[in-house]
């Protein structure tokens, strides 16, 4: 049982890179680029099959170096901050001209916003939450 987990965490990572090899070097509007569209690409079904079985993997899959990683103290800080991050994110990914989304800058930016809004917005509502 332990070798199909690894089978289907492989195959999901290997499948999101296949995709994103693809959606980014297909010409304009060949056959391969249409299919590739049809079958939902980096942001339809496939993609989302394979996201949800890296989660479920993630989730029910054995203790080895994945879950081990994914219990890091930094991963573990980040998944504190994620609603605070997952606020912010769209105001810094956006693809314009702007300073404040160009690379490395934006990540700089999203992490600062997202310890601002969680300290000093999400906290204090959390702790009159368990108050009240």
């Amino acid at each position: 049982m332990k070798s199909s987990w690894s089978l289907i965490l492989f195959v999901s990572i290997i499948v999101m890179f296949v995709l994103n090899f693809y959606e980014n070097n297909l010409p304009g509007q060949g056959i391969a680029r249409k299919t590739l569209y049809v079958l939902g690409g980096l942001d339809g079904t496939i993609s989302n099959f394979a996201i949800a079985c890296i989660m479920f993997y993630s989730v029910f899959g054995p203790e080895n170096w994945w879950h081990a990683l994914l219990n890091t103290k930094v991963l573990n800080y980040i998944g504190i901050l994620s609603y605070s991050l997952y606020l912010w994110q769209e105001l810094f990914i956006n693809r314009t001209d702007l300073l404040i989304n160009i690379f490395p800058l934006n990540l700089v930016l999203i992490f600062a916003a997202g310890l601002f809004s969680y300290y000093v917005i999400e906290k204090p509502f959390l702790r009159l939450k368990s108050k009240y």
